[in-house]
């Protein structure tokens, strides 16, 4: 017989604030005040499961020796860079959905923002962005950080280091657990005016 502790969940401080989300959205569905469960809860779990398994590649990203890294780097910056623009989105429907609030990454959660610029500039529409045509430096592709060179129209050059690890990750943690805040905030709110009812 196997140990019981062999299987407990180690989750990291993102999947913890949104296990602490459901037993509030339980309350409100058992007092028939909002069916958000019973009429979308596909959309709930494929939300959830979004999180938590963009954040196993977040966590593999930071996991990863410098060895394991030289050996997949492009196959691990692009997979870290769409699990952070796809668990934002995620975070995001289910704040749509729950509260019927919208996100504007740009002006609510610059930090946030920023890391799907880079996304989109990089890994998503680098030679089809407008005036502007983006690559990465070949030889500067580290796990910790990246040289992104922009050319304009004119072929003109300008470029920048983008701090990977730990910037970009501790940004992107920190913007989640703010959003998960507000969505669990938000349904307590919605709990505890219908209670007064």
């Amino acid at each position: 017989m196997v140990p019981n502790e062999m299987f407990k969940l180690d989750l990291n401080k993102v999947e913890k604030k949104l296990y602490d989300i459901y037993p509030i959205l339980y309350q409100l569905d058992k007092r028939g005040i909002s069916n958000i469960l019973s009429k979308k809860d596909g959309f709930i779990q494929t939300c959830r499961y979004t999180i938590e398994d963009a954040q196993s590649v977040i966590d593999d990203y930071k996991g990863l020796s410098d060895q394991e890294f030289e050996k997949i780097k492009y196959l691990a910056l692009y997979g870290l860079l769409q699990a952070f623009f796809v668990q934002q989105d995620a975070i995001k429907g289910l704040i749509s959905f729950c509260l019927n609030e919208k996100i504007d990454f740009k002006k609510e959660y610059p930090a946030l923002y920023g890391i799907r610029e880079i996304r989109n500039i990089t890994t998503g529409h680098p030679t089809n962005n407008g005036q502007l045509y983006y690559l990465i430096s070949q030889p500067t592709l580290k796990k910790d950080k990246f040289y992104l060179v922009g050319h304009d129209a004119k072929d003109e050059r300008n470029g920048r280091y983008i701090q990977v690890y730990p910037n970009l990750l501790y940004e992107q943690e920190n913007g989640m657990l703010l959003l998960l805040k507000r969505l669990k905030e938000g349904l307590n709110r919605l709990l505890k005016e219908s209670k007064k009812n």
